[in-house]
């Protein structure tokens, strides 16, 4: 059923985005597309700038309002967080255009999604993660958690990869995923 109210967006403040962080900054651009500022590092979490989440352009579920930012207005993107391989998640467009925009962008993945970057963004720089297992960057640490869910993109392929959430090194509470 179509929202019965108007959905746009609120204006983003793109100086605000291009700028300094060193406090921190966190935009939600829209689904689980998040962007997550800290220090110099610019972090986006399951980029899905699609109209649609379906492998077939034009089909599938539709977006009720566009996301808050355009890909073209994003800040240099440091890193990309996955969080699992649903369609409204990991969006392969979106993907390849971020991959085609950095080629120093690092895609931190679930066990099991290089075999998709490598048919889908084979020039990408991943890096799989299991549950549990962190990647330091500078100050800054994430960690692959396990979290309750399931992964799949058809129906062959349910649970061949892990899914997950990532959280803050001193909690144990996740802070992305979203369905």
């Amino acid at each position: 059923m179509p929202p019965n109210q108007e959905l746009s967006p609120a204006k983003p403040n793109l100086s605000l985005i291009h700028g300094d962080h060193c406090d921190g900054n966190v935009t939600w651009i829209g689904h689980s597309t998040l962007l997550v500022q800290m220090g110099k590092r610019n972090i986006l979490t399951d980029p899905h700038f699609s109209l649609h989440a379906s492998p077939l352009p034009g089909l599938g579920p539709k977006r009720w309002q566009a996301p808050g930012i355009t890909l073209h207005d994003l800040p240099d993107i440091d890193v990309v967080l996955i969080s699992h391989n649903h369609y409204d998640h990991l969006d392969r467009a979106s993907v390849q255009i971020l991959a085609e925009r950095n080629n120093k962008l690092l895609f931190l993945v679930p066990l099991g999604l290089d075999h998709w970057f490598a048919s889908n963004v084979p020039r990408a720089k991943i890096r799989t993660m299991g549950w549990d297992e962190s990647v330091q960057m500078d100050e800054l640490e994430i960690v692959f958690v396990a979290v309750q869910h399931w992964s799949g993109r058809n129906l062959a392929d349910t649970n061949r990869s892990l899914w997950g959430g990532i959280r803050a090194p001193d909690t144990a509470n996740p802070i992305f995923l979203r369905r």
